[in-house]
């Protein structure tokens, strides 16, 4: 690991030096450049100061002479301290002058020259003033007039000349150098950019083939693995890079194995959702089932119950009138009368109490084999379907041919189920179909198979059996699998228990049934079996041979 480290590490410092060693030498050159330019404005400067001091030098002067003359002219004595002052301005501004210069032997020696000059104009303008302090304006004016006062100030004023030409000499050569300077300095700025930014595009190729394109990798593998792709070959190296590549792919599997782990799991999750929201639908639809049962229970209880009661009160009546005729003395009259009570109203009372007794029987009758469909054990098998057809279709043989209908048995395939309930399922539906037949046309009754989906059953198996009946008006479609709903009672005998049977029978094979129906037109009953994968997988057995004593349902 730290040997790898090192490597990038050395890498990363090489690409970093080239670089900073470049601007190391270009600032130090620049450096140096720029205090060379320091240097030359300062010159320039110095001499422009020297030409500025020498000039006002020379302009002071002057004003001593204007002085003199105006003190010359009128005698007043404000000229005088005017130069007074001057004089004491001008010995300042020539030490300032002298160390100015002290640099340029050449110089100090015109400056010489100049000083002695300006003193000499000094001593002559006192000498005047003295003259005529003492000897008065005439003699003042005659000493100016003999032009010795012009004549030096002529020979000052070469001087100055010559003391400020070579200053400008000076200043013109270094304002040239200085422009040198300039230029040069721009140059080297110029050039230094362009180097700095050659070393630049070499440090950037150098970094881009070395590092950067590995990275670049290295980051659009993360892409990759947020989207699930598959990653590219490691890069290559012997760096962290790598190790972070490699860090990355095993990542990226771990993530795959995470994925797969997590699709079994949604999987699972969503079939017990399924489940869950199926089982669910089916408490909702017991649920409503119990309610309409425990309705019509109590329904068709009532009615006998009822009768029971009150055909049991007119015995009571019927008794007591009886009684009454025993205690007194009996007429042929009482003695008809009495034989009407015991053999009309007491036996016509016994009949009804026998006959609801038979209803609440059949009720009851009705119910336990509804719950013995809801207890027994299932064997699932697989059942030829056509042997078992045949034999409810010969069971049936006398009620078909009273009907006069028509049976036409399609093609259909094997079912795994309990061969009794499928026995069981098969002949309550084509027992409807044949009860309730209309009889105002000849009837035809069809079973057959159909491929459709249906919702909750995966590659369901499902059989049909259709009539061209009296159909079931839409608003009872709702109502045909309940318990003891009959929606043709006076068509044909029974409780209304035998579709409730099959419903409970279907359902308990993890199948479902329903109906379709027109009024006037026929009704199709659909059963949807789950395929042999859903089922247990048991050995074959051929179909049960024994026939069920099934009441034909109603409607």
């Amino acid at each position: 690991m730290k040997a790898r480290r090192v490597t990038i590490l050395r890498k990363g410092l090489l690409v970093i030096a080239l670089p900073l060693i470049y601007q190391a030498l270009f600032i130090g050159l620049l450096l140096k450049r720029q205090s060379d330019l320091s240097t030359a404005q300062g010159w320039a400067m110095h001499t422009k100061d020297v030409i500025e001091k020498t000039e006002y030098i020379f302009r002071l002067l002057v004003s001593t002479q204007s002085d003199l003359r105006g003190y010359l002219l009128t005698g007043k004595d404000a000229f005088t301290e005017e130069m007074d002052r001057d004089e004491v301005l001008l010995a300042r501004q020539f030490d300032e002058l002298k160390i100015m210069i002290k640099d340029n032997p050449s110089q100090e020696a015109r400056f010489q020259e100049v000083l002695e000059s300006a003193q000499a104009r000094l001593e002559y303008q006192h000498l005047v003033r003295e003259m005529m302090r003492k000897e008065g304006t005439a003699h003042a004016q005659e000493e100016v007039k003999n032009l010795k006062g012009k004549d030096l100030m002529d020979g000052l004023r070469t001087d100055v000349e010559s003391f400020r030409n070579e200053e400008e000499r000076l200043d013109a050569a270094r304002i040239e150098t200085l422009q040198h300077s300039t230029i040069t300095q721009n140059l080297l700025l110029v050039g230094g950019l362009i180097i700095n930014v050659g070393i630049g595009a070499l440090a950037a190729m150098m970094f881009s083939r070395e590092i950067a394109s590995r990275i670049k990798v290295v980051t659009q593998n993360t892409r990759r693995i947020t989207n699930g792709e598959t990653l590219p070959p490691l890069v290559p190296g012997s760096d962290e890079i790598r190790e972070l590549d490699e860090q990355f792919h095993l990542l990226a599997d771990n993530l795959k194995s995470a994925r797969l782990r997590e699709r079994v799991y949604q999987e699972a999750l969503e079939r017990r959702a399924t489940e869950l929201t199926r089982a669910n639908t089916d408490l909702g639809q017991k649920n409503q089932e119990i309610e309409m049962f425990v309705y019509s229970v109590s329904h068709d209880l009532r009615s006998p119950l009822v009768n029971l009661q009150g055909f049991s009160r007119e015995l009571g009546y019927a008794r007591e009138d009886l009684q009454k005729l025993l205690n007194g003395a009996l007429t042929a009259a009482d003695r008809q009368r009495a034989m009407g009570l015991a053999e009309r109203d007491m036996n016509e009372s016994i009949h009804f109490i026998q006959t609801a007794v038979t209803r609440l029987s059949s009720i009851i009758d009705a119910l336990l084999r509804l719950s013995r469909a809801g207890r027994v054990e299932y064997h699932p098998v697989r059942v030829d379907l056509k042997p078992v057809i045949h034999r409810i279709v010969e069971a049936m043989q006398g009620t078909i041919a009273q009907r006069g209908a028509e049976i036409a048995v399609k093609e259909l395939p094997p079912v795994w189920a309990d061969p009794t309930a499928i026995e069981q399922i098969f002949a309550n539906l084509i027992g409807n179909a044949v009860n309730y037949l209309d009889a105002q046309r000849p009837g035809k009754i069809e079973i057959g198979s159909v491929e459709r989906e249906v919702e909750g059953i995966e590659k369901p198996q499902t059989y049909f059996v259709r009539d061209n009946g009296l159909g079931i008006a839409e608003r009872y479609l709702p109502k045909v699998f309940a318990i003891f709903q009959r929606l043709h009672g006076n068509v044909a005998t029974g409780e209304g228990v035998g579709l409730a049977l099959v419903r409970k029978v279907v359902e308990r094979h993890g199948g479902k049934v329903w109906v379709e129906s027109t009024e006037g037109v026929g009704s199709t009953f659909f059963v949807a079996f789950p395929a042999e994968a859903q089922l247990s997988p048991l050995p074959e057995v051929a179909p049960r041979k024994e026939r069920l004593n099934v009441p034909v349902p109603n409607k």
